[in-house]
């Protein structure tokens, strides 16, 4: 069996600009959805990464007070990728019946004939399918991070009152 290189090669080449053209729009969907909610996942990573300055417990404060409405907004921008993503397959789904029903042939050739004129459609669909899911993560990655830290908060606060009571214990107080 003979391989043609060439058009193996030129094929994945073609692949690859497709594919980045579509990773550009997914991208893009993101970043205008999950900026800000990206923005401030990264400022809760570099005071995590600082070990050296552990997080004030104002900075805690102010993570579990904005994420959640960093959330909502990335929550409601990714409705929206989803509405977006209906209207594509209803689109898709709307030109491909209005292909099919154009060709004359055989119901083979319809089929083929129809799936070729949806094809960029299916793109669409694809990269709002891709995004939403980028997205999903996204806020899912951001609702861990919030239980995290107000378990950190919650244990700061059994430590305060912890020392505390000794506190009070060993001055003879209760």
């Amino acid at each position: 069996m003979d391989i043609d290189v060439s058009y193996i090669k030129k094929s994945m080449n073609d692949y690859r600009e497709t594919n980045r053209a579509v990773e550009r729009f997914v991208k893009s969907l993101v970043k205008e959805c999950c900026s800000d909610l990206d923005a401030l996942m990264s400022k809760i990573n570099v005071a995590v990464e600082d070990v050296d300055n552990p997080i004030t417990d104002e900075e805690l404060d102010y993570f579990i007070l904005n994420l959640p409405i960093q959330v909502y907004h990335a929550y409601e921008q990714s409705e929206m990728i989803g509405l977006a993503e209906d209207m594509a397959k209803q689109k898709k789904s709307s030109a491909y019946a209005e292909a099919y029903s154009e060709d004359v042939g055989t119901i083979v050739e319809r089929k083929q004939y129809a799936e070729l004129a949806v094809k960029n459609h299916q793109v669409l669909v694809s990269i709002y399918n891709r995004a939403g899911k980028q997205i999903r993560a996204k806020l899912d990655m951001a609702t861990e991070m919030l239980q995290s830290l107000k378990k950190v908060s919650t244990r700061r606060m059994a430590e305060n009152a912890m020392e505390n009571s000794s506190f009070r214990k060993n001055r003879g107080e209760f």
